[in-house]
């Protein structure tokens, strides 16, 4: 028995298969244009150079790096806002090394020369102490405290001696010595130092010894002095100093220098003097025959 061709289901399968081909032809075309499409070819890199845009903009101007190990070459010092010369005024946060090792190098040496000027500055210039509300007053006539003539005899209670002393058979003060103004006056030290490998305890000789002659020296500011005797004797002994009078009448007179006798005796019984002005040994008889 045939079907109706006016029944429900008849006609729903008339209407489905154009569908099926409108839908398959789309289909077909969109693979025909995907098909058709060209793909992106790889960029072939090797040996190849990529250009860039031109032109590039110009940096500003830095200053040449130094050669390995130079210093680079500043002039007399100016004041460091010259002295940096094409520096930015950030050369130190720079990215690129070349500008702060530069920078560095210029800045160091500019440091360097201002040192050097500001001692060469105070070099040439005599220095003077000041002090506030402070005058210098002239010591003259000469204090007494620069006219004491005395032995200095050891004595362990009153702490120990000074160092430049260790080694000294007898030690005097003699009297003082001014500074160029007579603004103020120095102790003079007079000492005698054993020698010829003589080992005592006499004043302050201590456990010191020497292979020379023995020596007088003077100790006292711009006046330390050493005289060493001309006989091999072991020790010598100070037994008097005489010193003239210093009669100086205003600050334009000269200090006359060392003066007086300084008299001694050795330890095998010698006895002499020696001028200080005169820098001479006198004894007053020959040196024992052995």
């Amino acid at each position: 028995m045939k079907a109706d061709r006016n029944t429900p289901t008849s006609k729903a399968q008339s209407f489905r298969a154009p569908a099926v081909a409108v839908i398959g032809a789309i289909v077909a075309v969109i693979a025909l244009a995907v098909i058709a499409t060209p793909r992106p070819q790889p960029v072939q890199t090797t040996g190849a150079v990529l250009s860039v845009p031109s032109p590039l903009p110009t940096p500003p101007p830095l200053p040449t790096p130094p050669a390995t190990g130079s210093v680079p070459t500043v002039p007399a010092y100016v004041p460091p806002t010259l002295a940096m010369g094409n520096c930015p005024c950030d050369w130190a946060q720079s990215s690129d090394p070349a500008v702060r090792d530069t920078c560095a190098r210029v800045k160091g040496t500019a440091v360097v020369q201002q040192h050097a000027a500001e001692v060469a500055t105070k070099q040439a210039q005599p220095y003077i102490q000041t002090i506030p509300n402070f005058t210098p007053v002239v010591q003259l006539p000469v204090p007494n405290y620069a006219k004491t003539i005395v032995e200095l005899k050891y004595d362990p209670y009153k702490g120990a001696p000074p160092f430049a002393w260790l080694g000294a058979t007898s030690v005097w003060q003699v009297g003082g010595v001014p500074n160029a103004d007579y603004t103020s006056w120095s102790e003079l030290y007079v000492l005698a130092f054993q020698g010829n490998g003589a080992h005592s305890t006499h004043g302050y000789a201590g456990n010191v010894t020497t292979d020379q002659n023995p020596s007088l020296v003077t100790m006292a500011d711009g006046y330390d002095k050493k005289w060493v005797c001309p006989r091999p004797v072991a020790e010598i002994y100070i037994t008097k100093i005489m010193v003239p009078e210093l009669n100086i009448p205003n600050a334009q007179t000269p200090f006359p220098g060392l003066r007086g006798i300084v008299y001694f005796t050795t330890r095998d019984g010698q006895t002499g003097h020696f001028d200080l002005a005169q820098e001479t040994w006198t004894f007053d008889s020959p040196p024992p025959t052995p």
